[in-house]
């Protein structure tokens, strides 16, 4: 027995370590499930099972990502079928407006719903959320801004676009839209003839003798006149329609009763002596050495053309001079330049530089609606003695009302509705002259040439081409519409527009001269972007007296607006790693989009119309819905697919990371075994020791 060193427990101290080192890793392992779970325990192993647990867990919510979408996509699916109930609702009040049973009144009632239907329209597409993100309002595709606020920008689906490499690229900039426009026709209409009483003395009658004062000469004369001396004598009652330019004196002989008409007539003085004169005026007219009445009978009335309180007609004059007799002034424009010496009763006008003026003395009673025949229905009932509302609709859908009351003259009437056209409806934005878009045919003013042909009607016109700006008319009283009678006279048509659009940074044409028939560019920019501008772009509509109607030309510069747009689409990551998304556009289902903004069923033509609208809207919403049904099927079948993957890469992580229990607990019971023993003999290696320290002790 050697003493230097005791092998024996120096080999069974180490193998009990080894041992218990190896029952403390297998107890990790039971303990713990885990095969690897240091890197120590398997460096390539838990390298691998590391990658492993981020796809198993990115699996996990992208699965759950995929359930969300779905989740969103049925929130905006239902939305549209809401939608698409009221589409088919306003499809059925078409069908009903159609029909020739109704009133213009029930048409109207008709409308109210349909305004009602677009306005719910707007609401669901602004109001219709997935946790605080707008659905329906294009947002979930593009946004856009313009600089004009006619400038309109409608997203129908994505903007982005995916190559045959997986690169994606999107059309979101600033693009500039220049256009050019040939001018449609606009739409005139014409009432029926209203039978305008004549209360206000206005000028009716024929004038049989004609006298031009730039082609007298001395001793010309005719019946009731002679000129001679430079003097016009008017020596015989009549009616005289004096013309021109001479500085002759006209003198009125006594006991003549005469009516004399001024037409743009300039002339040196009006002598009135013991006679009696109407004078008439038309235009603007001068009498330079002014009026002066002789003896005790002398009798002047001085009418406006146009007939009590109108004031057409203007008469300049230096004074009204005589100490006798009576001037009467119904209406017109009369200046002087020194005070009349004599006193005038005024009814109607304006008067300045007279200061002996009786106002208001017997001033007729001017014409109202009340005595007009037409306004009243076939039992005699008049229409307006409580007071009725008229309603204007513009083919685009702007709209205005005007209130008629039975005090109410043709003129007021008449201007009523002109304001509602140029300024409520806004079509004095597009031209020089707002006053004429309602004109009333005075008798006497009819123009053979033109539109203003027939006395006693209404021309109404449009200073906007086309559909989009036709009028028409509707009110709660069908009877007050049927007084108007009102037809088409000139039909409206289509402007053509040509435009070109051009990336506004580096100024790139993307297109030029596009001919379109509307005021939208389809598709230029990308398929799903269509871009609506001013229906009357650079257009000008500028009144033309001759032809009595709004000329429209082009303007010499084009018409130009910039949009910008932005890509917003709503991507879902439906994958474990970076790229594996799918792309959700939808499309904005506002009315305006839909393209419901002139949707107009007050007449039977515009219902008819209405129905062709109402069809292409239904299919844009069908298609999205449609869409969106595709895109749900799409993450159910990437939601199942992912379950498979998360299934299969949880079994290989599982392979990679998990212990073996079984194997594990059988090692566990060997070393146990082995490290008993490892004791025990430990214990004997001891026991040896001890042996000789006893014989030693001996």
């Amino acid at each position: 027995m050697m003493i230097g060193s005791n092998n024996n427990i120096t080999l069974a101290y180490n193998s009990l370590n080894a041992t218990n080192k190896a029952m403390e890793n297998t107890a990790r392992a039971l303990s713990t499930g885990l095969r690897v779970a240091t890197a120590a325990d398997d460096a390539a192993g838990f390298a691998m099972a590391q990658k492993m647990s981020a796809q198993v867990a990115g699996l996990s919510r992208a699965i759950k990502n995929t359930q969300d979408g779905v989740s969103m996509l049925q929130t905006a699916e239902g939305a549209m079928n809401q939608i698409n109930s009221m589409l088919q609702r306003m499809r059925e009040l078409s069908l009903q407006a159609s029909n020739d049973t109704l009133t213009t009144q029930d048409r109207n009632y008709i409308q109210l719903e349909i305004d009602e239907l677009k306005n719910n329209i707007d609401n669901i597409a602004r109001n219709t959320t997935f946790n605080q993100k707008r659905l329906l309002d294009g947002s979930s595709a593009a946004t856009w801004s313009a600089d004009k606020l006619s400038t309109r920008v409608n997203i129908t689906g994505a903007i982005t676009s995916i190559d045959q490499f997986g690169q994606k690229s999107s059309i979101e900039g600033n693009y500039r839209i220049e256009v050019n426009a040939t001018p449609g026709k606009t739409q005139v209409q014409k009432t029926g003839i209203f039978t305008i009483p004549d209360k206000s003395g206005r000028d009716t009658e024929d004038y049989t003798q004609e006298i031009n004062l730039d082609e007298l000469s001395e001793n010309d004369s005719s019946y009731g006149w002679k000129f001679e001396n430079g003097v016009l004598t008017i020596n015989g009652s009549g009616n005289f329609s004096i013309t021109g330019n001479n500085s002759a004196k006209i003198s009125v002989e006594q006991g003549v009763n005469a009516k004399i008409r001024f037409t743009d007539t300039n002339t040196d003085s009006l002598e009135i002596d013991n006679a009696n004169v109407t004078l008439v005026l038309r235009g603007d007219n001068a009498l330079t050495s002014g009026i002066e009445l002789k003896g005790s009978t002398g009798m002047l009335t001085i009418n406006s053309s146009e007939g009590l309180n109108r004031e057409e007609g203007t008469l300049t004059l230096s004074g009204i001079t005589g100490t006798q007799g009576d001037i009467t002034i119904n209406g017109g424009s009369i200046t002087s330049s020194a005070d009349s010496q004599i006193t005038v009763k005024l009814n109607g006008g304006s008067v300045q530089g007279i200061n002996n003026i009786i106002d208001n003395t017997g001033i007729a009673k001017p014409v109202t609606l009340e005595d007009i025949p037409e306004f009243y229905d076939a039992s005699g009932v008049f229409m307006l003695t409580d007071p009725q509302e008229i309603t204007i609709t513009q083919g685009d859908g702007k709209k205005a009302s005007v209130m008629l009351y039975r005090t109410d003259t043709i003129e007021d009437v008449r201007k009523k509705l002109n304001d509602a056209i140029a300024k409520d409806i806004g079509q004095a934005d597009y031209t020089d002259n707002e006053d004429n878009f309602v004109r009333f045919v005075e008798s006497g003013h009819e123009d053979s040439s033109g539109f203003e042909s027939v006395a006693g009607t209404f021309v109404i016109r449009s200073a906007v081409p086309g559909s989009k700006g036709e009028l028409s008319f509707s009110s709660d009283n069908q009877d007050l519409i049927s007084a108007f009678n009102l037809n088409t006279i000139q039909e409206s048509t289509e402007t053509t527009y040509r435009a070109s659009v051009y990336n506004a940074h580096n100024g790139r044409a993307i297109a030029k001269n596009i001919i379109t028939d509307g005021n939208t560019i389809n598709g230029v920019i990308a398929p799903n972007v269509n871009i609506e501008f001013d229906s009357m772009a650079n257009i000008k509509a500028s009144w033309n007296a001759n032809t009595k109607n709004y000329i429209l030309a082009e303007d010499s510069l084009p018409f130009e607006t910039t949009v910008h747009i932005v890509d917003r689409s709503t991507a879902f990551q439906v994958g474990q790693n970076d790229g594996e998304d799918i792309y959700i556009n939808i499309a904005d289902m506002s009315a305006a989009a839909l393209g419901l903004n002139s949707v107009n069923l007050t007449t039977r033509q515009g219902a008819n119309e209405t129905i062709g609208i109402l069809d292409q809207a239904i299919h844009m919403v069908s298609q999205q819905r449609s869409r969106l049904g595709a895109y749900q099927n799409e993450l159910e079948y990437n939601a199942n697919s992912l379950t498979q993957t998360h299934l299969h890469m949880s079994e290989a992580e599982s392979r990679l990371k998990d212990a073996d229990m079984a194997t594990e607990y059988m090692e566990f019971v060997k070393l146990q075994i082995l490290n008993n023993t490892g004791n025990s003999m430990l214990t004997q290696a001891n026991q040896s020791a001890q042996s000789l320290m006893s014989i030693l002790s001996v």
